[in-house]
């Protein structure tokens, strides 16, 4: 039997993942705007190193088993890297509902895309389970400022630990729907690699 360690090999590619995102977010940026500025030039020069990769994605119609896929006991440690604000995580996807209703009752117009789900990769080793719960929690509630019901977990299953943020894309203080765009995005990538440079 012959063993073979793939860790470098894997630490590689997250590597070279992390330089496509960031090429693939300024080229998104010069398309849309038919102009290269130096932040641009600034974002494709950074290494990368100590910063979760992250990745944003529309639920329309799956939520509750979006929210059962995040929960499992088996990649949560036994759901205690699970957090939630503005509602349970257990019923998570009722109250998202709910909250949705009342919108709707007060004049927002139905939505196609009921809930985010925000997927925040940190490199092999780079943090315990414990923190990245912790700088998952902080940048939940920044990029929301509490005005979004979310369920927070924190994946170990994997050979690298991984946050998902599953948030309500209504919100829940002032009845609005959450506008996902390359300027929300940005933001997201900006506060989650603050965040990470902090810790």
């Amino acid at each position: 039997i012959i063993v073979v360690d793939y860790t470098e090999q894997k630490k590689l590619a997250a590597e070279i993942n992390k330089i496509g995102v960031n090429i693939n977010t300024v080229c998104r940026r010069i398309n849309s705007t038919g102009r290269f500025y130096q932040d641009d030039i600034d974002e494709l020069k950074k290494d990368g190193r100590g910063m979760a990769v992250t990745k944003i994605k529309a639920i329309r119609g799956t939520l509750s088993k979006a929210i059962a896929y995040i929960l499992n006991p088996e990649k949560t440690d036994e759901k205690l890297l699970v957090s939630s604000y503005g509602c349970a995580s257990e019923t998570a996807a009722r109250e998202f509902e709910w909250t949705r209703k009342i919108a709707e009752q007060k004049g927002m117009n139905p939505v196609r895309i009921i809930a985010r789900h925000v997927i925040q990769s940190f490199e092999i080793g780079e943090v315990t389970p414990e923190l990245a719960h912790e700088i998952g929690k902080q940048f939940a509630d920044e990029i929301l400022g509490g005005k979004y019901e979310y369920v927070l977990t924190t994946h170990i299953d994997k050979d690298h630990v991984h946050n998902h943020l599953i948030f309500n894309a209504v919100s829940f203080t002032d009845h609005r729907h959450y506008h996902s765009n390359k300027r929300s995005y940005h933001y997201i990538r900006r506060t989650s690699d603050r965040l990470c440079k902090e810790h």
